[in-house]
């Protein structure tokens, strides 16, 4: 069945900012010798997951039941998250509720999602994100991928960013072009949090792999995952990059996503 959203500006009002508590800046790693001192040993990025805020952060990041529509599946799969649209964003089940969230430190990060769907059928794609009070920041078009796989939603620099301490929702959704123009969508958070000056001061003496892993320690999610995708795709049979983005997906339930091919 597909999930058509009535009014996606409605379901955001219902889900207020009283879902988040004020973000405190993120504390200092231990000293740096212990963090940046790394060899062809080195760990894997372990992803840190933040405490839920007190009221929630409900969500859809797709790994449910798959749509049937004329968004045909243009590569169908026996792995059950490859036949659906996906946020890369970690899920959290609390009390029956999903939680779709994560933190950045950018006032305009980057967003992964993976589209399945046959692009003869996709008549549009498109990125929403709205504030805590559901008024409307950042409306962005995206263009339609020639194949499946990964894409990314940059926030332009141009509009407006997101605000340290603030929590927003956002809503990835593709549209069908048979009649009815039936919609599938994913849905989740976003948090802009901050640093302090011992942090920034191990990531300008860190590798992009290694500032990855800081970021991932910390529970800093968007971030971590951009880097490692752009990584990934900068050296597709770079090994340690293959590793880092796998183990990445893997510990955060995303696993069978971590071979898809990465787009632009």
């Amino acid at each position: 069945m597909i999930i058509v959203p009535r009014c996606l500006a409605v379901a955001t009002v219902a889900i207020s900012l009283a879902f988040f508590t004020k973000l405190e800046p993120v504390q200092s790693f231990p000293p740096a010798k212990q963090v940046v001192a790394q060899s062809s040993t080195a760990k894997l990025p372990q992803f840190t997951r933040p405490p839920l805020p007190k009221r929630g952060a409900p969500g859809n990041a797709g790994r449910g039941a798959g749509s049937r529509s004329c968004l045909m599946l243009a590569k169908p799969s026996s792995q059950p998250m490859l036949n659906n649209l996906n946020a890369l964003v970690p899920e959290e089940q609390v009390d029956k509720v999903t939680h779709v969230w994560g933190l950045t430190t950018l006032e305009h990060p980057t967003l992964w999602f993976y589209i399945p769907y046959d692009n003869a059928g996709i008549d549009s794609i498109g990125f929403t994100l709205q504030d805590e009070d559901g008024q409307l920041v950042q409306k962005v078009s995206v263009p339609v991928p020639q194949t499946t796989g990964l894409i990314r939603v940059k926030l332009s620099d141009a509009k407006p960013g997101l605000q340290v301490g603030r929590a927003y929702n956002w809503f990835f959704t593709v549209r069908g072009k048979c009649f009815g123009n039936p919609v599938v969508f994913v849905e989740g958070w976003i948090a802009r949090t901050s640093l302090d000056a011992a942090i920034h001061d191990r990531l300008q003496q860190a590798s992009p792999s290694q500032q990855a892993a800081l970021f991932a320690e910390k529970g800093i999610w968007y971030d971590a995952l951009n880097l490692l995708a752009t990584l990934r795709q900068s050296d597709p049979q770079d090994t340690t990059a293959i590793a880092n983005w796998t183990a990445l997906l893997k510990e955060s339930g995303m696993e069978p996503l971590a071979t898809q091919a990465i787009g632009h």
